[in-house]
């Protein structure tokens, strides 16, 4: 199955990419089928959902989209059940609750992130994931006009990746 795990992942980030939002998907549900609490199926299933929910030509019902945004939360709930520290999914709910226009709790999932970063506690990449972390965190400050707290990151954002 292992194999064919990232077969299915890898086709479909492909189609994903491609805006094949509906073929990703069916392909991505045959891992979750099999292997329903696949971490890294349930976040690109949410990602996927997201790309197409958000993308600039989707032509998508405001039911559709309420639908497929509920199903990303979920997404991205039940990994973090599964597992509390998943710094990769704790970035996607903060860009969830940012894109929702919920910043405190848009911040609250980046803070943890950004908190477990600094424990090295890490996915793939402690530099990737300590970037992505606080893009989303200065984003959310900067639409908040929270400018003192944005410059307070940024140095802290400065401070840390120049030590790694």
């Amino acid at each position: 199955m292992s194999n064919n795990r990232l077969f299915l992942l890898n086709e479909s980030k492909f189609l994903a990419m491609e805006g094949r939002y509906k073929e990703a998907l069916e392909m991505l549900n045959q891992l979750l089928l099999s292997i329903s609490d696949d971490l890294d199926g349930l976040r690109l299933k949410g990602n996927i959902l997201e790309l197409e929910v958000y993308a600039e030509n989707s032509e998508i019902t405001d039911d559709d989209r309420k639908a497929k945004l509920a199903i990303v939360q979920k997404c991205y709930e039940r990994i973090l059940k599964l597992d509390s520290n998943n710094i990769l999914a704790l970035i996607d709910f903060g860009d969830y609750w940012q894109n929702q226009s919920h910043f405190d709790k848009s911040l609250d999932y980046y803070d943890k992130a950004i908190y477990l970063l600094k424990e090295k506690r890490f996915y793939l990449s402690l530099e990737d994931e300590f970037v992505e972390a606080f893009r989303g965190k200065k984003e959310v400050l900067q639409k908040m006009n929270k400018e003192s707290e944005l410059n307070i990151c940024q140095k802290e954002e400065k401070a840390i990746l120049s030590k790694i």
